[in-house]
């Protein structure tokens, strides 16, 4: 499977393979491009995974055994700190009658059961009913945090307004709060509504429980709603193209897989246009991720492989991120050819090209907005040429 990838790339996947079977590597490493590897790992996100094989750390030069050592030290730290904040946002919220729920992020480490260091991740994320997110945004700001989208002349004041406004076709889904050390994502959907499945994010204040964290009891999404979160997320609008969530995805099936119904399963994801995204979910979760997979799982991928996994394989050895140029179109190929039989691409264009259109009072005024066209055009110019960093 792997005998046409470079060598760091077959180290990167013994790496997961070693952490799915709880054994140590140790070698012979052989010709590594230690440098490249190190790159592959910190796109996958899966440097927590490397920092814990210590025999194969101390086969790389002492610079990238020094900034692996920081990365891990101040992850561990950015947890403790983040842990405390989400315990006392979730308490401001709830004292001004919000209903948060926690999503992702330390969700990930609950309902795996690994140790909660070992995961990068360093955002939190709350997802709020549509109509709620306003205050809550309003609530933020009070608390000293910046809000790194950017509003049109009403301000944030008419948050609710503006956001009723871009609800149709539009690319947001969340807004973006920050305040040293901390990241917020405040969420209101999962999914882009230009994308050509429909999850119907209510689903998951449906699917919602309480559970205990750090001492304190807080609503979560349950199980069902966990495992509808990382489909949607990452594969719905990643398209699992980074092989941190494949681990993460495999994790929680091998804790979970035995209790979930997958009849009803397989039926919901066929209605809301998310089976071969699942599909592929779970063959990457077996061949890649090392889960042993349970006789329904096994039934539905018997047979299968994904039609878009050399492509995929390809974007993970090249591990360039899907915001610039030439990995968009990569990532718009894998998009198009991951969708289920009755997809139609020129709906999907056509409902892209909307979505571009689309005034977007949160983003930066494009050129030449009273026509359309020259708008499209001049929002992909700015989105190729001027949106390149990843927070």
């Amino acid at each position: 499977m792997w005998k046409n990838t470079s060598k760091e790339f077959q180290l990167l996947i013994e790496l997961i393979k070693a952490d799915a079977e709880s054994i140590d590597l140790t070698g012979p490493f052989i010709d590594i491009q230690w440098e490249e590897f190190y790159r592959l790992v910190s796109y996958h996100q899966l440097r927590h995974m490397l920092f814990a094989q210590q025999i194969l750390v101390s086969q790389m030069p002492m610079g990238l055994q020094t900034r692996l050592r920081n990365f891990n030290l101040n992850r561990a730290k950015n947890r403790i700190q983040n842990q405390q904040e989400i315990l006392a946002l979730i308490t401001l919220f709830e004292e001004s009658q919000l209903n948060p729920l926690l999503i992702k992020g330390e969700l990930f480490s609950y309902y795996t059961q690994t140790n909660k260091q070992i995961r990068e991740s360093t955002d939190i994320d709350l997802l709020f009913p549509a109509d709620e997110v306003p205050k809550a945004a309003q609530l933020l700001l009070q608390r000293a945090y910046t809000m790194r989208d950017k509003l049109d002349e009403r301000g944030v004041d008419q948050l609710a307004i503006i956001l009723k406004e871009r609800s149709k076709h539009s690319f947001f889904t969340e807004l973006h709060f920050d305040k040293k050390p901390f990241n917020i994502d405040l969420h209101w959907n999962l999914n882009n509504a230009f994308l050509p499945y429909a999850f119907p994010i209510e689903k998951l204040f449906l699917e919602k429980e309480k559970i205990v964290f750090l001492g304190k009891e807080i609503n979560s999404i349950n199980v069902e709603g966990f495992f509808w979160s990382i489909l949607v997320h990452h594969g719905g609008k990643e398209y699992w193209l980074r092989l941190k969530v494949i681990v993460d995805f495999s994790r929680f099936l091998r804790v979970h897989q035995t209790v979930l119904p997958w009849k009803k399963l397989e039926e919901e994801a066929k209605t809301y246009g998310l089976f071969t995204l699942l599909l592929n979910g779970l063959w990457y979760s077996r061949e890649i991720g090392g889960l042993i997979p349970c006789a329904e799982i096994e039934e539905l991928i018997e047979n299968y492989t994904p039609k878009v996994y050399k492509n995929t394989l390809k974007f993970w050895q090249r591990a360039k991120f899907w915001n610039q140029p030439l990995a968009r179109f990569h990532y718009e190929w894998i998009l198009v050819r991951s969708q289920d039989k009755d997809f139609s691409f020129l709906k999907y264009l056509h409902k892209f090209y909307l979505a571009y259109i689309e005034s977007h009072p949160l983003q930066e005024k494009a050129f030449f907005r009273s026509f359309p066209p020259f708008q499209f055009l001049a929002k992909i110019w700015e989105w190729f040429f001027r949106k390149r960093k990843i927070a």
